[in-house]
Parts: C-alpha cells; sequence; structure tokens
C-alpha cells in the first residue's frame, strides 16, 4: 500500500513502515520517518542514508509496523502517522525529532493535523499574497486520530 499526501511545497509518501518526505519545488528529499514498534522509540534518518545515521538507529527489537495513514503540515512543521501497531507517531519536521508516540487500545485508521488557532482569518492580496497581519499561528496543533467505528481522539496540543 502506498499513501500520499500534499501540503504546500510538501509531498509525504509512505511505503510499509516508512514515510519519504520531499519537497515538490526541488524534488529534494527532506527526510525519511520510520514508524516501529520498539522499546527504544521509532527512529529518522533525516537526509539521505548515511553511514553515521545508520550507527545511530536503535539496535532494540524494533518490529515494523504497516502505516495506514499519514498526516503533514508544512504550516505547522508536523508529520503523523497511525499504524497497525496502534500508535500515533508525530515528528517536527524541521529537527527530524519524534516528538511524541501515544499509544491507543484500538487500531487506528485515520489521522489528521488542525491548528490550534482559536480564530481563523485569511486575507489575501489580489496577487494572491497573504496579508503581512493575517500570518500563520505556529503556537502549535493538534493530532486527531479515528478508528473504524467512528470513534475520534484528539492528542494534546503538540508545540
Amino acid at each position: 500500500m502506498v499513501l500520499l499526501e500534499v501540503d504546500g511545497p510538501l509531498l509525504a509518501a509512505a511505503v510499509h513502515n516508512a514515510v519519504h518526505l520531499f519537497n515538490i519545488g526541488t524534488g529534494e528529499r527532506v527526510g525519511t520517518f520510520t514508524h516501529s514498534n520498539s522499546a527504544g522509540g521509532n527512529t529518522h534518518n533525516k537526509s539521505k542514508k548515511t553511514k553515521a545515521n545508520a550507527e545511530s538507529a536503535p539496535e532494540a527489537a524494533a518490529v515494523p509496523t504497516i502505516i495506514r495513514d499519514l498526516a503533514v503540515s508544512a504550516e505547522q512543521g508536523y508529520l503523523a502517522t497511525v499504524g497497525d501497531d496502534k500508535a500515533v507517531n508525530i515528528w517536527n519536521i524541521q529537527s527530524g525529532a519524534l516528538v511524541l508516540v501515544h499509544k491507543f487500545n484500538k487500531k487506528l485508521t485515520s489521522v489528521c493535523i488542525t491548528s490550534t488557532a482559536t480564530t481563523s482569518t485569511t486575507s489575501t492580496t489580489t496577487t494572491g499574497e497573504a496579508s503581512p497581519s493575517t500570518a500563520p499561528d505556529t503556537a502549535g496543533c493538534r493530532v486527531i486520530v479515528g478508528d473504524r467505528q467512528g470513534n475520534v481522539s484528539t492528542i494534546s496540543t503538540v508545540t
């Protein structure tokens, strides 16, 4: 199964247990994020594979899991995945850091990222550019996950 998600300049492609993130404008790979169930957490190799990256990956008994859905927010700077391991993984795209792993007692099938902004006003100029006074709220975001029965859960604000 291959999952694709586009947000602004970013294209995320999930294959099996890894998400490959690309800059659409340049074609450059931004990073590879691996969703796995291990005692040491999940691994992330920012940029191309190197010997140093391979050596820094945890050697704990990582068990690959299939990614069932992904969400990417270029504006908020986060990537989220849900997999067969009943967990949501959330990464900071810029640093490549895994910022949260949250386990559930049910298999998750969907994930989305929303802004924590309480008000949403959008203003554009006639040229289509955003007005400087309405810059996006980058204070944080919420991650919402769902299961096959239609139940949804909101993960606490990620900042």
